[in-house]
């Protein structure tokens, strides 16, 4: 029988945040991964649509993708959510016995796996789920709830106190991992030959902490920046322990670890979330839902309301706007993930909803760039864009952004803006979006000539998909020329178990090859 050989993804650890923290302590399991000859990892645009794990558990490269975003739309009711991932894990076509513990996007059943899924993971992609089904009682039974919930989308930045904590319990909930995955893998589940782990709870937490990783943050000065920096250091080092106690308590498996690629200043949430719906509002309908008042919100400098976070601050400074007279606030929504509520609600973006059927354009919700659907007529339900006047509404699109301002600055708001093809508009992916607003700088608040001043906002996440590649490592076992016969992979997937379990496990016949 062949060496098993164990999977560890390492959830939003970033290469350059663990090199600083490896210059100032010993973390001698995860050294490996940004030692010489770690392979860089380079996920391409699914950083962006936040669909990495999608494409890792499908095992194919970014270009077989069926969709381009986590936040599902339907073209008929307008209703948008985060519909549970329907892609069949490569597992599936794999003649070895195959354990999995909280892969997001991974559906157990589909993938022929023994397991648990949604344990607690960051952003899952599907329901919680075990095989055996009573697995998910048992490890409940042995090891409690999961102990850290309330952080997994954490929002801490204006608290020193709540960033202390936050860290303090991810920690507690990484080294709970541990001892569920070296139960499961050594006891509840023997005889496997492909495991695969992932390590979630850094993710939330460098998109929650960022301002104390990266001393030239905007927010690196704030009273919870140092407080960050050690929240983050102590997931890191619980991190650390987990690999090493996996390692120890399987001499017989090849253990390779991989971290999908890096994180970055947060530059896109509040445009996304905010500022870009607004703006689109008023330039189809002349109505405005967020006015703040003119003293503006709580922000870098000014105390936060006790206990409140970045939705319902803002939210208490918006007003729905009027809905549609068709009806659809009546339809049925997408079957949703969030736990945060239906519909995406705790987003701005998504309570512009009523408005949709009225506008040439609006945007969708989104945690990464912004997302513009037209509204065309034979895709749409109440299209008002004909297919052949898409090109002037794309052109009128852009030149609004062209005139629109930074405030803070006085420039033109810097952004980038890349076009659909117009000549797939009637085939394209309800999840698709016609027109991509990315946001290379922080932009806080946006100012129209004719639409007037939209914001100010203060920053909700202060961590990002922006940081560079990722990285792959074997941890132990004899393959240690991987790097070397893997080649130049361009994306996680495709070393992703087509080279690693294809050529040492003798299954290539699943990949074609």
């Amino acid at each position: 029988m062949s060496r098993p050989l164990l999977v560890l993804g390492l959830d939003g650890l970033d290469p350059v945040l663990l090199e600083g923290f490896l210059a100032e302590e010993s973390l001698p399991s995860l050294a490996p991964l940004v030692a010489a000859g770690a392979r860089e990892l380079e996920p391409g645009d699914e950083r962006w649509s936040g669909l990495a794990w999608e494409q890792f558990t499908a095992g194919r490269p970014e270009s077989t993708r069926r969709r381009s975003s986590t936040v599902g739309f339907d073209p008929t009711t307008y209703a948008v959510g985060q519909p549970t991932s329907r892609t069949l894990p490569f597992t599936a076509e794999l003649d070895v016995p195959v354990v999995a513990f909280d892969v997001p996007y991974f559906d157990l059943v589909m993938g022929r796996a023994r397991g648990l899924g949604a344990w607690g993971a960051h952003d899952p992609g599907v329901a919680r789920h075990a095989v055996p089904r009573e697995l998910v009682d048992e490890v409940a039974q042995r090891f409690g709830p999961y102990p850290a919930p309330q952080w997994i989308y954490g929002f801490t930045w204006p608290d020193a106190e709540a960033t202390r904590r936050m860290g303090e319990d991810l920690a507690r909930a990484v080294d709970v991992r541990a001892e569920v995955a070296l139960w499961m893998l050594g006891q509840r589940l023997p005889g496997w030959q492909l495991g695969l782990v992932v390590i979630g709870e850094l993710h939330g937490a460098v998109e929650a902490l960022w301002h104390g990783a990266d001393p030239a943050h905007p927010l690196a000065g704030h009273e919870s920046a140092s407080a960050a920096r050690e929240a983050l250091r102590v997931i890191v080092r619980a991190m650390d322990r987990l690999v090493g106690r996996l390692i120890e308590a399987f001499p017989g498996a090849d253990i390779v670890a991989f971290m999908p690629h890096g994180m970055g200043v947060n530059h896109a949430d509040v445009a996304a979330m905010l500022l870009l719906p607004e703006l689109l509002l008023r330039h189809e309908t002349g109505e405005r839902a967020y006015e703040p008042p003119p003293e503006g919100l709580p922000g870098e400098s000014a105390p936060w309301p006790e206990g409140m976070d970045w939705s319902a601050t803002v939210l208490r400074h918006f007003r729905a706007p009027s809905a549609s007279r068709r009806g659809l606030r009546r339809r049925r929504v997408p079957d949703t993930r969030d736990g945060r509520g239906q519909e995406l609600m705790w987003m701005p973006a998504a309570r512009y909803r009523g408005a949709w059927a009225r506008m040439r354009a609006f945007a969708l919700p989104s945690f990464y760039d912004s997302r513009v659907r037209l509204n065309v007529v034979g895709r749409e339900a109440h299209g008002r864009v004909r297919p052949r006047e898409a090109s002037a509404v794309l052109d009128d699109l852009e030149r609004l952004l062209a005139e629109t301002r930074d405030p803070t600055t006085g420039q033109a708001v810097d952004v980038r803006i890349e076009r659909a093809p117009v000549d797939q508009l009637l085939t394209r992916h309800p999840d698709d979006a016609d027109l991509v607003v990315s946001w290379p700088r922080r932009v806080h608040a946006l100012e129209h000539p004719r639409h007037g001043l939209i914001g100010p906002a203060p920053w909700r996440r202060t961590g990002g998909h922006t940081g560079g590649t990722g990285r792959l490592a074997v941890l132990a076992g004899d393959v240690n020329d991987l790097p070397e016969r893997l080649g130049a992979p361009d994306t996680v997937s495709a070393w992703a178990l087509r080279r690693v379990v294809a050529a040492e496990r003798g299954v290539a016949r699943a990949f074609g090859g």
